[in-house]
């Protein structure tokens, strides 16, 4: 019966998307069709508008993601990638989309990790965002990444207040938050999902906290020749 909630809830979740996608694509025009006149009501209502639908977008995508992932039907495809690569675009596309510091320390001898590209990606969307929402707005977020025997392990720090160990063993749970007061975007299943997707490819997640840092660590296996699969 669980397995077969989990289902329902991706079925809803991915005709949600197709709606959503309509009311976007046309919001969209809609936005570019008002700039030419963008100190109108109108026009800041429909930034409203297209700001509001990529929420509720992000929000549907989790809600999918989640339910995929509780009920084993989540598809990977696997091969060797440049993680070094991958995390300084992801994190230059999240400092000009946030107008905050991010800075990659990855050496450029780091070998490729066998995974699903666009899944890593996601994980680090997430962690940075969980960085940048929970950090010191002043503070840098530092990414690095190093090699650890036959793993990579890709490390997230921001500044900021520290957890409690009650608080670290919970945080990969959904729908927890360890800061409830804070107004933050999203549904609690950002660190759930990375845990999910992290753990499918054959790693491990796990957080550390010191008394004004929070560091956020995952682990994926590296690539040997002639590696790749789908799963």
């Amino acid at each position: 019966m669980e397995r077969l909630r989990e289902e329902w809830t991706a079925i809803v979740a991915h005709d949600l998307r197709q709606p959503l996608n309509v009311i976007s694509m046309s919001t969209q025009a809609l936005v570019r069709t008002a700039a030419i006149e963008p100190d109108t009501t109108a026009a800041r209502a429909l930034v409203r508008i297209h700001r509001a639908t990529g929420r509720l977008g992000r929000m549907i995508r989790d809600l999918y993601d989640a339910a995929r992932l509780d009920a084993r039907r989540l598809t990977l495809a696997r091969a060797p990638v440049d993680l070094r690569d991958l995390l300084i675009e992801v994190a230059a596309r999240t400092c000009g989309d946030a107008d905050r510091q991010i800075r990659v320390h990855v050496p450029p001898s780091l070998p490729p990790v066998l995974a699903d590209a666009g899944r890593v990606e996601q994980v680090m969307e997430n962690l940075l965002a969980n960085a940048l929402k929970y950090g010191d707005a002043s503070a840098v977020v530092e990414v690095t990444a190093e090699v650890a025997a036959e793993m990579v392990v890709v490390s997230t720090r921001n500044r900021g207040p520290g957890l409690t160990p009650e608080q670290l063993a919970r945080l990969f749970t959904r729908f927890y938050r360890a800061r409830p007061e804070a107004r933050a975007e999203g549904i609690g299943l950002g660190l759930y999902i990375a845990r999910g997707l992290v753990e499918a490819q054959g790693g491990k997640i796990w957080a550390e906290s010191g008394d004004d840092d929070v560091v956020f660590r995952f682990s994926l296996p590296v690539a040997r020749a002639g590696a790749g699969e789908g799963s």
